[in-house]
Order: C-alpha cells, then sequence, then structure tokens
C-alpha cells in the first residue's frame, strides 16, 4: 500500500490555509508568506510533480479535497486530464484491494448499500454497510461496474453512477431494447480509451435465432446498433477483464440426458463481436456440473463449478489459455460440506488475491471461503442481496466525461 502518512496531513495543513485566501484575487507569490501559500504550491510545482504527489492519495481523499475551494477542484480535475495521469492515479479497469482506492462491494439496490472490502476481512467483528447517496429504484438491475462507475438498469433508462462523487447520469434506452434484456455488461474500450454500456437480445426470425446489440459510447453520447450476430446462450451481466465482457455459455446437446457444452464466450468493445474464449470441457475433462459460472477476480477471471458432490473454483489472470487456468479450491460435499452450500442457489462473487471466495447463499447471506485456512464464515446475514452484485473501486472518474471530475 502506498504510504500517505508524509502527504495527507501536508496537504491538510494547505487546504486549512487555502481556504482563507482570496481566490479571485489572490496575492503574488512572492507576497505571501512560506506558510501561507496554500493551493499555490501544488499549482507552481511542475506537472510531474503535482502528479507524484496527488497520486499518494486515494480517490476519496482526493474527492475531500476537492471540496476545499475553487482552485483545488480545478486543479485535481485538471491532472486527471493530463496525458498519462489518469493511469498513474487510478490504473483503469483493475483494482487492488490492497492499493490506494478503497474496494467496495455493492450488495443492495433497494436501498443502495456498500460495504468496505477491508470490513468483510474483519473476522469476528459486526459488519455494516452505508447507505448510499442514489434515489431508491423499484425494479433495478446491475447491469456492471468499471473503474468506479456503476451502471444501473430501471425500465426503459439506463443509470451511470459514480457512489464516490455521487454524479449519475440517466440515459434512455434505444427502441427495440426498452423491454426486459437477455445480456448487458459495462466497461472499457481501451483502444478508443472510452465506456461502453452493452444491452443485447435475441431475435427469431424464419425459425432463426440471432442476437442484436445496442452500445452507448460515453463520451460521444450516443446509442449504435448491431443486428443479425450468431446466437449464443448467453444472460445476465457481462463481467468485464482486459477490454472485453465475458459470460458463461451453457450449451445442452440432447438427446437425453442433457450433456452441458458450456464454454466462455467473451464481447470484444473494440470491435463489439462475440468470440469463444475457452471450452469448459478442456478444464473438466468432460465431467458434468450442475452449474457453471464466471466471477470477477482480483486482476482475473474465476469459473465457479458446482456438481452434485463437489464444487471447483479455477482462477485465471490470462483465460484464454488452456493452460492458465489453475484448480484453487476444490471442495468435496460428501464429506463435511456445510450443509448451505448444498443449495444451488449459490451466486460466486469476488475472488482476491489472498484466496478469499465471496458468495451470496439464497440472496440473503454473504459467505467467504478462506482457501489457506479452509473453511468457511458468514460476513454479514442482511433481508435481500442484490441479484449480480458487484465489486467497485472509489474513483474520480465522471459519467459524463470519462474522465476526472467535472
Amino acid at each position: 500500500m502506498h504510504d500517505m502518512s508524509p502527504v495527507y496531513p501536508l496537504l491538510m495543513s494547505l487546504s486549512r490555509v487555502d481556504s482563507q485566501i482570496d481566490v479571485k484575487n489572490p496575492p503574488s507569490l512572492l507576497a505571501r508568506p512560506r506558510a501561507a501559500l496554500g493551493a499555490g504550491i501544488l499549482v507552481d510545482l511542475p506537472s510531474y510533480i503535482t502528479i507524484e504527489v496527488l497520486a499518494k492519495l486515494g480517490a476519496e481523499h482526493l474527492m475531500n479535497f476537492s471540496l476545499v475551494c475553487k482552485s483545488w477542484r480545478g486543479l485535481i480535475s485538471q491532472v486527471y486530464q493530463i496525458n498519462g495521469a489518469r493511469k498513474q492515479l487510478y490504473c483503469p479497469s483493475s483494482f487492488s484491494c490492497s492499493g490506494r482506492n478503497k474496494v467496495r462491494l455493492l450488495y443492495s439496490v433497494k436501498p443502495p448499500r456498500s460495504i468496505e472490502y477491508a470490513a468483510l476481512n474483519k473476522v469476528g467483528h459486526s459488519v455494516h454497510g452505508n447507505e448510499l447517496n442514489f434515489p431508491e429504484l423499484q425494479k433495478v438491475k446491475i447491469v456492471g461496474s468499471c473503474d468506479g462507475i456503476i451502471c444501473l438498469e430501471e425500465g426503459i433508462n439506463v443509470c451511470l453512477w459514480n457512489p464516490t462523487t455521487t454524479e449519475i447520469r440517466t440515459l434512455m434506452k434505444p427502441k427495440g431494447f426498452q423491454s426486459m434484456l437477455m445480456f448487458y455488461g459495462f466497461g472499457l474500450d481501451p483502444t478508443l480509451d472510452d465506456y461502453k454500456v452493452i444491452l443485447g437480445n435475441s431475435v427469431e426470425e424464419g425459425g432463426m435465432k440471432t442476437l442484436k446489440v445496442a452500445v452507448f459510447k460515453l463520451r460521444e453520447g450516443i446509442w449504435s446498433s448491431k443486428h443479425g450476430l450468431d446466437y449464443m446462450q448467453v444472460s445476465g451481466q457481462g463481467h468485464y477483464l482486459d477490454g472485453a465482457l465475458h459470460w458463461t455459455e451453457m450449451r445442452r446437446v440432447w438427446p437425453h440426458p442433457p450433456v452441458p457444452g458450456t464454454r466462455i464466450v467473451s464481447i470484444c468493445l473494440t470491435d463489439e463481436v462475440f468470440k469463444e474464449s475457452l471450452q469448459v470441457a478442456d478444464l473438466t475433462g468432460g465431467q458434468i456440473y450442475i452449474s457453471e459460472r464466471i466471477a470477477r477476480a482480483e486482476n482475473g477471471l474465476v469459473l465457479y463449478m458446482y456438481g452434485l458432490n463437489s464444487i471447483k473454483i479455477w482462477l485465471s489472470k490470462t483465460y484464454k489459455v488452456k493452460t492458465s487456468w489453475m484448480n484453487v479450491i476444490h471442495l468435496d460435499l460428501k464429506f463435511g460440506g456445510p450443509g448451505a452450500l448444498r443449495t444451488t442457489n449459490i451466486e460466486p462473487i469476488f475472488y482476491s488475491e489472498d484466496g478469499k471466495l465471496f458468495v451470496s447463499l439464497d440472496g440473503k447471506e454473504l459467505v467467504v471461503y478462506d482457501r489457506e485456512k479452509k473453511g468457511f464464515r458468514t460476513a454479514f446475514v442482511c433481508s435481500r442481496l442484490a441479484h449480480e452484485p458487484v465489486v467497485y473501486i472509489d474513483s474520480l472518474i465522471s459519467p459524463f466525461k470519462g474522465l476526472g471530475i467535472c
């Protein structure tokens, strides 16, 4: 973790001094005493030094400092827009649970509530979530999250929301996509350096099924669509990694009994075309599982495989290569498996670098499996966990500009 101890007190003292400065008519640099330079210290420094100073702080602290005065807010916003500064201040599309920005779990949408990852790791402590500043919605889906922006869907609208800055951008879904969606996702197109919302449905014409996809580009502010794409049995939220959204496709080959032909498929956010990433049978040797899903890992993906007698978790950071997948967890439910895990209503959420798997049980209980201790514990229980909860990170990325704070 970055050492913020020498930087944070400095900026706190500067902010107290700067709040007393007349921003419209500031005294000249030479006329100011050394102790009263305020934000001028950062403004007058070379840009690369300013970036180095601000890069020591997380988005939560930077947001607090941006509220000191207009000059500080403008400075922090400008720094985000300097070429290369965004990657240094906030590493796009990846996160670390031990990094400078806090990692949080959005576990409820009615009302919107989140909890810090660090709090979930405190064994023996009562865990409490925080209610977020967002209008309560009636029927809402979590489309996805990337770089601190959370995408939600309700009725005919899509919302882009940054919980750190509390900015909300509401979009009307395009015609043909205002009914129930088959699949959806949100992520960053690394080629255009722009964020995209993906909405998808199936179309049947002449006995043939195809897919249609609507794409919203954040910076351009426009919807586009593609029709006649090859049909794939994907549904729900796509998991973002390395410029693409990923789903598991449960294909069943008849006659009876059904034999799963699951594969991981992805849609590249650059060309917006579906591609096959991996045949799951290559990992299982043809063994049949009741459910096979993917979830987000810390800088990677995990494949969750639930069978009648066992649960297997595979981890990969280069998911397209078969040999990169590693079986990190194998639970035998016949001998000592926790009774609660015998339910099929298990939703994998997140796998951390330190070997902890977070899953939702029956939509009411968040359970953590510790790979090192080889044991389960209940992190917390609530009346209703969100369907497809997402992990997100504090950031100042704007849902309007795709850059720093407005």
